[in-house]
């Protein structure tokens, strides 16, 4: 009995160790959740020597969650330049000549409230400033409500639709400001393809409450590859149409004989990107 009490009292402690490892890890503290998200994708092309381009791209989503809630702010910028050498042999000795300009240029800053009213349906807030000068928009500025519906809501894939109204005031190339009521409708779909990639498409759709020939459409397709925890591969397709562009009146010439009209340049109405990026998960 002496000799079972004892080995008793030597294996407690070793006893109730492992009892403690066996317990549930459920029963483990766990980490807690971060309420926010913040990705970004960087792209860069350059290229020097006998031809000189630039080409950067960056866009930025920062997401902050509440029960039933949450806050996102978007940040896009597009920027684009050449350079053309020109050579002349004015007096016998060969000049050079290099001019840099922009292609393109692109700026987009967002934000959006959406709060759930129930599983599936929810309400919105948001605003958002626009420049792009290459499509003759110097500055576009909306703000909306709006309500959203969750179609499809589960792991694998989502499918929401929105249907909104903004106001919004753009000022053009050239100094025309305009402002008017929008209607807007929105969908985006999203499927999860394996555990490290995923497919991505939407479609806003902007309709001139003032001038029902005035409507306007983005659509954004993308595929996502992760090859690590924070850093992912990234090929996007956009495709931004204007059924009504901006037109910009053009004074005549200086060299031009008195008399001559002004001339009407009218903008394209489509204007497409591809990208391909890194995406970082901070």
């Amino acid at each position: 009995m002496l000799r079972r009490r004892s080995a008793c009292i030597v294996l407690a402690p070793f006893l109730a160790i492992a009892g403690a490892s066996a317990q549930s890890p459920a029963e483990t503290p766990a980490a807690p959740t971060r309420p926010w998200t913040d990705v970004a994708d960087f792209s860069a092309i350059v290229t020097s020597g006998n031809s000189e381009t630039s080409s950067f791209a960056l866009t930025n989503k920062y997401v902050y969650k509440w029960t039933g809630a949450d806050f996102t702010v978007d940040l896009a910028a597009l920027r684009s330049e050449s350079t053309t050498r020109t050579v002349s042999n004015p007096d016998g000795t060969v000049v050079e000549t290099d001019t840099t300009q922009k292609t393109a240029e692109n700026y987009l800053f967002g934000a959006k409230y959406r709060r759930g009213l129930d599983r599936k349906l929810y309400w919105y807030a948001g605003a958002t400033w626009l420049r792009n000068e290459f499509a003759g928009i110097e500055d576009r500025y909306s703000a909306g409500a709006g309500v959203g519906y969750a179609f499809v809501k589960s792991e694998k894939q989502t499918f929401v639709g929105e249907l909104g109204a903004d106001y919004t005031d753009e000022t053009q190339v050239g100094g025309t400001d305009d402002q008017f009521p929008e209607l807007r409708a929105y969908i985006a779909y999203e499927r999860v393809l394996s555990k490290t990639s995923k497919f991505n498409t939407d479609l806003a759709v902007f309709e001139n409450l003032d001038d029902s020939d005035d409507y306007r459409a983005k659509s954004v397709t993308s595929l996502t590859a992760s090859i690590s925890t924070k850093v992912a591969l990234k090929v996007s397709y956009t495709i931004l149409y204007d059924h009504q562009p901006v037109e910009q009146i053009i004074p005549p010439d200086p060299t031009a004989p008195i008399g001559t009209p002004p001339g009407i340049f009218v903008f394209d109405d489509v204007d497409t990107i591809f990208g391909a990026s890194v995406v970082v998960n901070f």
